[in-house]
């Protein structure tokens, strides 16, 4: 009876020591990255595919130029097992370090990826942008990319000084677009890129840009002798000028009669391009011309211009 009590518990020590055998494994492959896999897809992008031991909740992946010390990359801790990594330098090798993280406490034993190479870069060319402003309310943006059919522009903007990364970013797969959120007459900066896939883009570009006044002043100021000298009562002169965009209600004519003079004085208002002098006129040698546009606003004068 002795040898057979001596015999189960013997039985039910080993049992007991083979399952707490069993756990402490399980245990000691908490957190263990076991395999890494990568596909480089892009000339600035790779996937990590990781897979993990027991239990491991997140995983902690830290890359940098191949060679890097450990320690000095950059990292980050995810949840998911895909991961993919962006912001890489085209025909550049990168080591990457990946460990698993259990409970909170990072194990000790990483996974090294060494000399993964990003591919060679299709966006060699630079983005071109111009300006259009034919309504001060409206920006057009125009872009033009020569070496490629891109997949999409990107553009950031903002009041000259700014620091990119801060302004407003906006993309578009047109050659145009349109924004109507500036300030009048004010410079801003505009940085312009072109992405040659999803991926793939061509460093930024700065352009600076000043936006037009609410209320423009006459441009191309002239006149012309019809009919007569200038002492003859029949005598004609046409004076005319023109207006580059916006909406104006009337222009103000000053004549002047030395040169010098400040305009405001001797004025004719005109809802024109343009007006007829009646002789005798001699005194006057020239004139200057505003614009009044809709919603109260005045542009700077004009001129002067000379007979």
């Amino acid at each position: 009876m002795s040898s057979k009590i001596t015999s189960i518990i013997s039985i039910f020590i080993f049992i007991l020591f083979i399952g707490c055998s069993s756990e402490d494994g399980e245990s000691g492959n908490c957190g263990e990255v076991i395999d890494v896999s990568f596909n480089v897809y892009s000339s600035t992008s790779l996937s990590l595919t990781i897979k993990a031991g027991h239990n491991t909740g997140s995983f902690k992946i830290e890359y940098g130029p191949a060679g890097f010390a450990k320690g000095t990359g950059v990292s980050i801790t995810t949840l998911n097992t895909v991961y993919d990594i962006g912001g890489l330098i085209p025909s550049t090798s990168y080591d990457i370090y990946v460990t698993g993280i259990c409970d909170g406490v990072e194990n000790n034993a990483f996974y090294k990826l060494s000399n993964v190479t990003t591919r060679q870069s299709r966006c060699a060319g630079n983005t071109e942008l111009d300006f259009f402003q034919f309504n001060p309310n409206e920006l057009i943006l125009q872009f033009l990319y020569r070496d490629s059919a891109p997949s999409h522009y990107e553009v950031e903007y903002g009041l000259a000084g700014f620091t990119l990364g801060t302004g407003t970013r906006i993309s578009t797969v047109y050659l145009q677009k349109t924004i109507t959120d500036f300030q009048m007459d004010k410079d801003y900066d505009f940085y312009a890129r072109t992405f040659c896939s999803p991926f793939e883009a061509t460093p930024f570009i700065k352009y600076t840009y000043r936006t037009v006044v609410p209320c423009p002043k006459p441009t191309n100021l002239r006149s012309n002798s019809i009919i007569g000298l200038c002492d003859s009562p029949d005598a004609r002169k046409s004076i005319g000028w023109d207006h580059q965009y916006g909406s104006y209600q009337n222009f103000v004519v000053s004549l002047i009669r030395t040169v010098g003079e400040t305009p405001g004085a001797n004025t004719i208002t005109t809802g024109n391009n343009g007006e007829i002098l009646h002789g005798p006129f001699c005194e006057w040698i020239g004139f200057y011309v505003k614009a009044n546009c809709n919603g109260g606003s005045s542009s700077e004068w004009a001129g002067p211009h000379y007979f």
